[in-house]
């Protein structure tokens, strides 16, 4: 799968995320949010900082989604072709495993915001970060071309958060 991240209001604290998703044959297709995290062996309840959740078909044809658990969702008739979910995610918890958006940084945790195919685990993962060009990204995951880093898996996409970093506001200590 493939996603884009942006943050067109960082004020707000709300990432625009995009995930596309190529269909290959008709039928029902869910979409999941963990609810674990790498390394701290604990249950979390991340969708609730999910807002907005649509999909559509390529040309914009809206695809009923609903919800079948607290953090998985259903198409209950994929067409075959490209399929985007479009949603945004509350980033407003300021620790190493959660998500912040601010005018200076963008700190996201895979695990609490990308919705995946679980049918998918071992495909790759591509995420194409929109920001602007005096912002750094530091993250495990390499960058295989201008700002779109790649995943091996979906494990290796969990376990890798990011941080970008607006160099213009950072200040230097010396």
């Amino acid at each position: 799968m493939k996603y884009i991240v942006k943050t067109p209001v960082p004020q707000s604290r709300f990432v625009f995320i995009e995930a596309h998703k190529e269909v290959k044959e008709h039928g029902p297709i869910e979409f999941q949010l963990p609810s674990w995290r790498p390394g701290r062996y604990e249950l979390g309840n991340f969708a609730k900082n999910l807002r907005g959740l649509i999909a559509t078909t390529e040309s914009g044809t809206e695809l009923p989604i609903h919800k079948i658990n607290k953090d998985r969702w259903r198409i209950d008739e994929a067409p075959v072709g490209k399929i985007i979910l479009q949603y945004e995610y509350y980033a407003a918890q300021p620790d190493a495993g959660a998500c912040w958006l601010d005018n200076d940084f963008l700190y996201l945790n895979p695990v609490h915001c990308i919705l995946y195919d679980p049918i998918e685990a071992n495909e790759p993962y591509f995420l194409h970060l929109q920001i602007p060009s005096d912002y750094q990204i530091a993250c495990s995951l390499p960058e295989i071309e201008n700002n779109i880093l790649r995943a091996e898996n979906l494990d290796e996409l969990l376990d890798a958060p990011f941080l970008l970093l607006n160099l213009c506001n950072i200040a230097v200590i010396r």
